[in-house]
């Protein structure tokens, strides 16, 4: 025991030593190997009060009271980190040592912390105080946080989300809300950046919240958010606030633009928040379809409509190897001599009772949920293939331009890819065109750069769809496009005045721009006569052709 030191300390000072309430304080002496109990909690009395009396050494005390109360799994630990030699290790570098631990009293399980607070020594020997303090309703309170709190955004996660809309008794709103196509955001820019960007949006939506809302991070992109509100108008208003918040923020951060879909479901204390949960997911899969608005509200239909995505979904793998989704053919052709000049190539999916599923039921869903890469990749080596063997069997073979997916675009090995592709069948790029949409180039330098990429690899590019939304020839004096797509909501406008001004100056713009222009779901003689007197290089539609099956399409190809 110490008795050079020990008389100038009062319990009071050893605990104001330790800046924290301790239920048992000692003062050890390291060099000595000796002890002396400054304060006891009351179990200690009891089952260590006698043994103390004998002047134990500090290792054998410490190993007792180890082996005799810290769980099993944890006494080799505890023996190490409260040794003499540890302590003295710890404290040469610090003059304060903490270590938490559990041990089993009264047949449950208890949080402990045992801290050490280096003294002046004034003998030359190591002296500590060493507290043991019962932690245990600070642990709980720990875990209970923990159980709530999302470790990427560091705010609420789904847990809490649920247990405090349980409790609500207010009208409102469940909403599901989740980020367009926001793996990208990881595979360009990082999963570092990913998590950061996740805990941008938090923040983001948070700040729009009142405080008898509710938002919890589910996980990944994906968001409940509870709208304490019985006003439709308000949850719209809500929706469009945080809609041009991450737009901002998109911006600021230099990642892909973050397009936030929501799905919407009215809150009843009569369902579960699950099903609550997953009925306003079911909306938000809803309001992807739409292209007119980022957000639905449920409705029963809808989850009929789930239930034929998912299976979608889930026949996509099988449907590859199977090679089920096939490769049909619409040719273009030179308007004035009807001579065919090139084609598109148009996914079909054919199911097993032999009927054909269009690309606008399955296509969306792909692009949503990542597989469309795989399909585009499909699309491509399909088409390949398909001209390889015209060339053997001594056709000529036309270009066939193969569309590319915004999605796609966004992984940085595309190009070299679709160039491996290309030269796995000995096929020159010229002859495979890509086709990309405006909007996906317009919100990316990255994808820009890739798209410029492709061109100088030696592809073709065109610009699909053109009209149909964006519509800014200003995008063209970023990315040289080879050919100009005219849509077909713009062809439609032929023998509307205003209309077929706007086709021709967009038709003689193109042109200046060194463009050569394809008229897209041309039906009518008129329609081909306007857009031949505007000089229009070749013609897309019913009118010559509509889209065939290799074995059909193969009879326009010329021998030699």
């Amino acid at each position: 025991m110490v008795t050079t030191n020990t008389e100038k300390y009062t319990s009071e000072q050893l605990l104001a030593i330790l800046s924290e309430d301790y239920n048992c304080v000692y003062l050890v002496n390291i060099d000595e190997n000796s002890f002396e109990p400054y304060l006891l909690s009351d179990p200690i009395k009891k089952n260590f009060g006698d043994y103390f009396k004998t002047n134990p050494t500090y290792d054998d005390a410490i190993r007792k009271y180890i082996l005799n109360t810290v769980v099993k799994r944890q006494q080799h630990e505890m023996l190490q980190e409260a040794s003499r030699e540890n302590l003295k290790h710890q404290l040469s570098a610090k003059n304060i040592f903490v270590k938490d631990f559990k041990v089993e009293r009264d047949g449950s399980t208890c949080f402990f912390r045992m801290k050490a607070v280096r003294l002046t020594a004034t003998d030359g020997q190591l002296t500590v105080v060493l507290g043991f303090a019962d932690i245990s309703f600070q642990k709980q309170k720990e875990l209970e946080q923990y159980a709530y709190v999302d470790s990427v955004t560091d705010g609420h996660n789904y847990n809490y989300f649920k247990e405090s809309v349980s409790l609500n008794k207010m009208p409102g709103y469940i909403l599901a809300m989740d980020i367009h196509s926001f793996k990208v955001v990881n595979k360009v820019c990082g999963i570092k950046t990913g998590d950061i960007t996740i805990k941008g949006i938090y923040r983001t939506v948070l700040k729009q919240l009142r405080e008898q809302d509710v938002i919890g991070h589910v996980n990944a992109d994906q968001f409940a958010i509870f709208l304490s509100t019985d006003d439709q108008k308000y949850v719209t208003q809500f929706i469009n606030s945080v809609t041009i918040d991450l737009l901002t923020f998109s911006i600021r951060m230099k990642v892909p633009q973050l397009i936030p879909y929501f799905g919407i479901t009215k809150w009843t204390s009569e369902k579960k928040i699950e099903m609550l949960y997953s009925e306003a997911k079911t909306a938000k899969l809803e309001s992807k379809n739409n292209p007119s608005s980022n957000y639905a509200y449920y409705s029963e239909a809808d989850a009929t409509k789930m239930l034929e995505i998912k299976k979608i979904e889930d026949e996509f793998e099988e449907a590859l190897k199977q090679q089920s989704f096939e490769i049909w053919y619409q040719k273009k052709c030179n308007p004035l001599t009807g001579k065919m000049v090139g084609a598109e190539a148009l996914v079909r999916w054919k199911k097993s009772d032999g009927e054909f599923l269009p690309p606008a039921d399955f296509i969306p869903i792909y692009e949503h949920n990542g597989m469309i890469r795989k399909l585009d990749e499909y699309i491509f080596r399909q088409v390949c293939k398909q001209q390889k063997e015209w060339l053997m069997q001594g056709y000529q073979i036309v270009p066939i331009s193969i569309n590319v997916s915004r999605a796609s675009l966004y992984y940085l090995d595309i190009v070299d890819i679709y160039r491996n592709i290309a030269d796995e069948f000995d096929l020159t790029p010229s002859f495979l065109p890509i086709e990309i949409t405006e909007s996906a180039t317009i919100d990316n330098n990255e994808v820009k750069d890739i798209v410029n990429n492709f061109r100088l690899a030696g592809f073709p590019l065109h610009m699909d769809d053109f009209g149909s939304g964006y519509s800014s020839l200003a995008t063209l004096n970023v990315i040289h496009f080879d050919t100009l797509k005219l849509d077909k909501t713009l062809v439609d406008y032929i023998g509307n005045y205003g209309g077929e001004r706007l086709l021709e100056h967009t038709i003689s713009l193109s042109k200046e721009l060194g463009m050569q222009v394809t008229a897209e779901g041309v039906e009518k003689e008129e329609q081909v006569q306007f857009l031949t007197k505007l000089s229009c290089d070749s013609i897309q539609g019913f009118y010559f052709a509509r889209p065939q099956p290799a074995e059909e399409f193969v009879q326009n190809l010329e021998i030699g």
